[in-house]
């Protein structure tokens, strides 16, 4: 346990599960969730409830930037273009082995190609952030992506007896009737 409560440790962990959620993106809408953007988008959503200050929301916004423009170039480079094309086929003709195959293998590219770019933001984002603004991300994430660790105080409660909730095995209203 003593290996969790490390700040670099901790840092580190939240830097990589936020960064994969963004280089997961291959479409960058401009109407996306927070919890579709993924990355550093993820971040500067939640800039009021990590209590962001101007200096840090300025460099997570060069870190965007750098992070948008890295995908960028990945995903125009001819070889992740083959790939997404591959899995793209794949996808249209229902092949769910292909699409499995296609889909591992554009990760790899995506991974192999954006290591040194993540790693530097990584650690750009360890210096940036606090331990307590790291560990309330790791919890917004988590919240986000629908999971929960027992004992997590964010995480929602199981309550069967919210009255707002209609009883199990009742039908629903009828919206045309008055």
């Amino acid at each position: 346990m003593k290996l969790f409560r490390s700040s670099k440790f901790a840092r580190l962990c939240c830097c990589a599960a936020v960064l994969c959620g963004g280089w997961l993106r291959l479409n960058s809408s401009a109407s996306a969730s927070a919890n579709e953007k993924g990355g550093i988008a993820f971040i500067l959503d939640h800039g009021k409830e990590l209590e962001l200050n101007d200096e840090q929301k300025k460099k997570l916004n060069n870190l965007r930037v750098l992070e948008d423009r890295t995908r960028v170039k990945i995903l125009a480079e001819t070889d992740t273009k083959v790939t997404v094309h591959k899995l793209l086929e794949a996808v249209r003709k229902k092949d769910e082995a292909a699409t499995g195959l296609a889909y591992s293998e554009l990760m790899d590219i995506i991974v192999k190609k954006s290591a040194p770019v993540a790693k530097t933001m990584m650690d750009d984002l360890a210096k940036i952030l606090t331990l307590a603004q790291i560990e309330k991300v790791n919890m917004l994430k988590e919240t986000a992506d629908g999971k929960t660790k027992p004992g997590n105080p964010a995480a929602p409660r199981n309550n069967n007896n919210d009255p707002s909730k209609p009883k199990r095995g009742t039908e629903p209203p009828n919206p045309f009737e008055f």
